[in-house]
C-alpha cells in the first residue's frame, strides 16, 4: 500500500547557489532526481509532472526495487533554455498494482538564466543593524516584508517577480521556495513591500535566506537585481506539519468542491506536541496565475484545540468566498499555534492548484469498438494491440495535456478487476487540435483479464491555457471469456526484418516453451494465434496448432508485408495454464543493412529477458531504447534506458538483456540514430 505522501522530487543543479541557470541548462537541461519511497513495490507505475505536463514514466519491473532508485529524468538542454525564468512546481504520481495511486509533494525547479543582476538588491526592514528575521518577525502580520526600491526608471506597469528561497548551513530547503509577482502602481515609484508569508521563513532550521527581484518592463526588457540575503533564526517557535487539503487528491480545488458545503476543507493534523487549550489560527491565500495575491481571497480562522482533537487533529472549511475569485491559479494554507504551554509554532505551507472557471463537464471519451454492439470482445480487444478510445472536447488546443483513465469490472463489484487499471497522458498536437479528436489505446492486457464485466473510462485535460477540465464517464461491456494473457512469460520470437529489395518480411517467427511445474512438455499441442494483417507461413492463416519438441519447444513463422504491429498469442491446447502474448513490428527500411530482434522464450523468475540483435548483412551502428526506461544490460554493464552508437556485424550478433515484469508494457526498438528517428523494429513483451 503507498503512504498517502511521497518525497518531492530534487533537483542537484540547485544544490549549490539555489537555482538552475543558463549553463546549466544549456549544457545539462534540467536534472530531476526522485528518490526510494516507502512501500515501493514491483507493478508500482510512476509518472512525472512538471507543471502540469506529464514529461516521463517509468515502472519498476521486479525486486529488489532500489535498482530503480535514485530514478532520474532529465528536460533535455534543446527544451530547457526555452523555458523562461520563474518558479516552476515539479511533482510525481505513483500508481501500485491495485490501482491506489499517490502524490509527491511539490518540488520547486527555480530558473534563473543570468544568477546575477544589476539593479540593486531587495531589503529586509524588520532585519535590523544584525541583518536578522526572528520568529517574531516571521509571524508578525503573516510574514516579513520585503522592500523592492525604486530602482532606476522604475515605471507604473513594470511587472515585478520576488523570489524567496531558503538554505539551512548551505543546504536548500525546498519548503521555502516561493515567488510573488506585483504590478507597480502610480503610488509605488518610490519603492513598495512584498509580504513573504510566515511557512516560507520557518522552515526547517532556515538559517538564511536569498532574495532578488526580475522587472519585466512595460517596453518588454526584463532586467534582473541584485541578490539581497539575511539571516535567520526563527528558534523561538517550532516547525510543524502543514495542514492537508481533504480534497486535492488529484492536486486540484475545483468549482464543485470550491461549493460543496460552502467551501472545501482542510486537516490540521495532530502536531507534535498538540494539547488541549492550544489556539491555532489557519490561514489561506490565493494567487493568479502568475502569483499575484488575489484580492478578497485572504481567509484565518481561530481555534481552540479540545480533547477530541489530541489523536487526529481538527478540519476547518476555507469558504467558498475566500476562493471562487482567484478564477484560475492556486492556493496556499499554513497555520500558527500559541501552545497553552507558552511556546509558538507554524506549519510549513501546503499548496493547490484551484480552477473554478471550468464548470461544464466535458463530454464522454467515444470506445468505437463498442459502438455497434455495446461490447468489446476478444477480437476487439487483441487486434491492434488493444482498443482505441476517441476523446474531443470543445476549443481544444494543442499542448492540452489529457489523461486517460480505464477499468474494469464484474457484475456490481466496485473494486476493479485486479489487471485492469490503466492510465496514460499524451499531449495534444497540432494535427489533433486542428482535428478538434485524438485517440488513445488501451493496450490488450488491460482487457482481456475481465473476462465477463465491463469497462469504465474517463479522461481529464489541462489546460494549455490554465485550469483543469474533467469529462464524463464512457461505459463499454466486456466479453472476453477467451484465453487470458497473463503475459509474455514462455513465448518468445523474432521481428524479422523487411529489407529494401522485398516487401514480404524475412526471418519473422514466434517460438513458445510448454512447461507445467518446471517440466518441459513434449508432444503437446499449442495454439498461436495473430492479431494484424500478417500471417502464419505454414496454412497462410492467422490461428495454427503446432506440437511441441521433445525439449518443449513449438515454433511457426510467420509472413506478410504487414510494417505495423502484429500480436501473437500462444496456449497450451485443453490447459488451463493461461495465455502468452508478444507484439512484433518491423518498418520497412531502404538500407541494404537492416537490424532484427530476436528473444529467446522467458522462463518466469530467471531474471531480464535475454535478446539478440542481429543484423542482415554486413555492418550497421544503431541506437536501442527501452519505452520506460527499463534498463538494458550488456556484458554485465547497466546502460540505461538508452544505449547508442552500438555497432553490429552480421558474423557477431550483440547479446544483451532487459529488465521487464514481462507483462506486455515494455517495448525495447532499434533506431537509426535516436528513439525519434528511423526506427527499425520494435519487440513488445
Amino acid at each position: 500500500m503507498l503512504p498517502n505522501t511521497l518525497y518531492a522530487p530534487i533537483f542537484p543543479q540547485m544544490e549549490n547557489d539555489g537555482v538552475i541557470n543558463f549553463s546549466e541548462l544549456s549544457t545539462s537541461g534540467i536534472v530531476i532526481n526522485v528518490g526510494q519511497y516507502e512501500n515501493a513495490a514491483p507493478g508500482d507505475f510512476i509518472e512525472l509532472w512538471f507543471e502540469s505536463y506529464a514529461i516521463d514514466s517509468i515502472g519498476l519491473a521486479g525486486d529488489p526495487v532500489s535498482q530503480y532508485f535514485p530514478w532520474q529524468s532529465v528536460i533535455i538542454p534543446e527544451i530547457a533554455i526555452l523555458l523562461p525564468n520563474g518558479v516552476y512546481k515539479v511533482q510525481y504520481n505513483a500508481v501500485d498494482a491495485a490501482g491506489n495511486n499517490a502524490w509527491s509533494t511539490v518540488g520547486k525547479a527555480i530558473i534563473d538564466k543570468s544568477s546575477t543582476g544589476t539593479l540593486p538588491p531587495p531589503l529586509f526592514p524588520e532585519a535590523g543593524a544584525d541583518n536578522t528575521l526572528d520568529y517574531d518577525d516571521a509571524i508578525s502580520d503573516g510574514g516579513t516584508p520585503v522592500t523592492i526600491p525604486n530602482y532606476p526608471d522604475i515605471t507604473a506597469g513594470d511587472n515585478v517577480t520576488l523570489f524567496w528561497v531558503g538554505f539551512s548551513g548551505g543546504e536548500i530547503i525546498q519548503e521555502s521556495i516561493t515567488s510573488l509577482s506585483h504590478t507597480v502602481g502610480d503610488d509605488e515609484l518610490n519603492g513598495f513591500n512584498l509580504v513573504i508569508s510566515t511557512a516560507f521563513i520557518i522552515s526547517k532550521n532556515m538559517d538564511l535566506a536569498r532574495a532578488w527581484y526580475v522587472v519585466q518592463r512595460t517596453d518588454s526588457r526584463n532586467e534582473r537585481s541584485e541578490n539581497g540575503s539575511v539571516n535567520i533564526d526563527t528558534s523561538g517557535g517550532e516547525s510543524l506539519p502543514p495542514p492537508i487539503f481533504l480534497e486535492g487528491d488529484d492536486k486540484w480545488i475545483d468549482a464543485n468542491e470550491a461549493l460543496s458545503d460552502d467551501g472545501t476543507p482542510i486537516q490540521i493534523p495532530a502536531y507534535p506536541a498538540i494539547s488541549i487549550g492550544d489556539t491555532v489560527t489557519s490561514y489561506w491565500q490565493g494567487y493568479s496565475q502568475n502569483n499575484t495575491p488575489v484580492p478578497d481571497t485572504f481567509w484565518q480562522f481561530i481555534t481552540e484545540v479540545q480533547q477530541q482533537d489530541i489523536s487526529e487533529g481538527f478540519i476547518v472549511n476555507i469558504p467558498t468566498a475566500s476562493i471562487l475569485p482567484i478564477g484560475i491559479g492556486s492556493g496556499a494554507s499554513y497555520y500558527n499555534v500559541q501552545f497553552a504551554s507558552g511556546q509558538q509554532g507554524s506549519s510549513l505551507a501546503a499548496e493547490i492548484c484551484v480552477d473554478v472557471t471550468h464548470t461544464l463537464e466535458l463530454p464522454a471519451p467515444v470506445i468505437p469498438e463498442a459502438l455497434d454492439d455495446g461490447v468489446i470482445d476478444e477480437t476487439d480487444a487483441m487486434s491492434n494491440g488493444g482498443t482505441p478510445i476517441d476523446i474531443s472536447y470543445p476549443s481544444m488546443e494543442e499542448g492540452d495535456n489529457v489523461s486517460l483513465y480505464w477499468s474494469c469490472y464484474n457484475a456490481s463489484n466496485i473494486t476493479p478487476v485486479a489487471g485492469t487499471v490503466y492510465s496514460a497522458t499524451l499531449s495534444v498536437t497540432a494535427s489533433e487540435a486542428a482535428q478538434q479528436s485524438m485517440t488513445f489505446t488501451v493496450p490488450s492486457r488491460y482487457i482481456t483479464p475481465t473476462g465477463e464485466g465491463y469497462a469504465v473510462v474517463n479522461y481529464t485535460v489541462n489546460f494549455q491555457s490554465g485550469g483543469i477540465g474533467y469529462s464524463d464517464d464512457g461505459v463499454a461491456n466486456i466479453d472476453t471469456q477467451g484465453d487470458i494473457i497473463s503475459g509474455s512469460d514462455y513465448l518468445g520470437g523474432s521481428t524479422g526484418y523487411a529489407p529494401w529489395d522485398n516487401t514480404v518480411i524475412q526471418g519473422c517467427f514466434v517460438k513458445y516453451l510448454a512447461m507445467d511445474n518446471g517440466v518441459p512438455l513434449k508432444n503437446v499441442n499449442v495454439d498461436f494465434t495473430l492479431f494484424g494483417n500478417n500471417y502464419f507461413t505454414n496454412n497462410n492463416l492467422k490461428k495454427i496448432t503446432v506440437s511441441t519438441d521433445p525439449q518443449g519447444y513449438a515454433r511457426t513463422n510467420i509472413s506478410g508485408s504487414d510494417t505495423l504491429k502484429n500480436t501473437i498469442t500462444a496456449q497450451i491446447v485443453g490447459s488451463s495454464i493461461v495465455a502468452s502474448e508478444v507484439s512484433l513490428e518491423t518498418e520497412r527500411s531502404n538500407d541494404i543493412t537492416v537490424p532484427l530482434l530476436t528473444s529467446e522464450p522467458y522462463i518466469p523468475g530467471s531474471g531480464n529477458r535475454d535478446f539478440t540483435l542481429s543484423v542482415s548483412e554486413e555492418v550497421g551502428t544503431f541506437t536501442l531504447f527501452t519505452n520506460n526506461n527499463s534498463n538494458i544490460f550488456i556484458d554485465g554493464i547497466n546502460k540505461g534506458g538508452v544505449v547508442t552508437n552500438l555497432t553490429v556485424n552480421a558474423g557477431s550478433p550483440v547479446q544483451f538483456s532487459v529488465t521487464s515484469n514481462n507483462i506486455n508494457d515494455t517495448v525495447i526498438t532499434v533506431s537509426r540514430i535516436s528513439p525519434a528517428n528511423g526506427t527499425y523494429c520494435s519487440y513488445y513483451f
